[in-house]
């Protein structure tokens, strides 16, 4: 393997972290103007506003950087590793407060989900749409499809259900217009 093309394909993965987390700051800034109401204590939109700007920071680390490349952006195929994904997989999710995973109480008599803090929900869910708007989902469709493999917490169950019209809306607002010209 050469540096060159290591460095390449970390250029490639720095790329695709920084595309995420611009995504991710639109749809927070277009969900913050749809819902004014919400966030009328400056305070409140201060708040969520600075988790937003430090977003998926850990993807940088060293406990996540290096895995993740070598999964998404392999130079070789055998580089990529099932092993150590999933380590940098668990290490995100056991750090950042905006993935459910976080706020699961673990136990061998059986695990609960604890009541998320509502700007993690919304940082969460601004994650979310980030992604339907990178892979053309909808954020309502994914939740219904997904929301059996999450163990979340009734409150913030109803949390997130009460978003998710609004989030659909900001994902439309912010979906490119076609240029396509029926002939």
């Amino acid at each position: 393997m050469k540096i060159e093309d290591i460095e390449k394909k970390e250029e490639q993965y720095r790329a695709y972290i920084k595309e995420h987390i611009d995504n991710v700051t639109k749809v927070w800034k277009e969900f913050a103007k749809q819902t004014t109401a919400m966030f009328d204590d400056d305070y409140v939109y201060w708040t969520v506003d600075q988790i937003i700007e430090k977003h998926d920071q850990s993807k940088y680390g060293d406990k996540e950087f290096g895995r993740y490349r070598r999964y998404f952006f392999p130079v070789e195929d055998s580089e990529k590793s099932k092993e150590l994904f999933t380590l940098a997989w668990n290490n995100h999710q056991k750090t950042n407060p905006h993935h459910w995973q976080y706020w699961i109480m673990w136990s061998v008599d059986g695990s609960i989900a604890l009541e998320m803090d509502w700007q993690y929900i919304v940082e969460m869910m601004c994650d979310w749409t980030a992604m339907s708007l990178k892979f053309n989902n909808k954020v309502s469709e994914w939740y219904n499809d997904n929301k059996g493999k999450m163990l979340l917490h009734k409150e913030t169950i109803k949390f997130i259900e009460a978003q998710l019209p609004l989030f659909d809306k900001v994902l439309e607002l912010l979906k490119p217009v076609s240029t396509d010209k029926e002939t």
